[in-house]
């Protein structure tokens, strides 16, 4: 692959080209494959009182993130690209 228009792009448009290429993406902010996303999920526990503990859970998460170069960008797991 050619690499000298990737750090030009967007990750969202070096994902978008990588699925229709039918290729691994790579990432644009250190220009290696992308082997593997990583994300942390966080899980918010709260107990409530009322007349007895009462569990409610939230959660949030990071951005994913290059484990190679630890850029954070969400169109590493763009809803349309990635498959759950």
């Amino acid at each position: 692959m050619n690499l000298d228009n990737l750090n030009k792009r967007t990750q969202k448009e070096e994902m978008t080209l990588a699925a229709t290429e039918k290729r691994q993406p790579y990432c644009v902010y250190c220009l290696t494959p992308l082997n593997h996303i990583a994300q942390t999920q966080f899980e918010r526990i709260v107990w409530h009182w009322d007349n007895e503990y009462i569990k409610t859970t939230d959660g949030d998460s990071d951005p994913p993130y290059c484990p190679n170069c630890g850029a954070k960008d969400w169109a590493f797991v763009d809803d349309n690209l990635v498959t759950y």
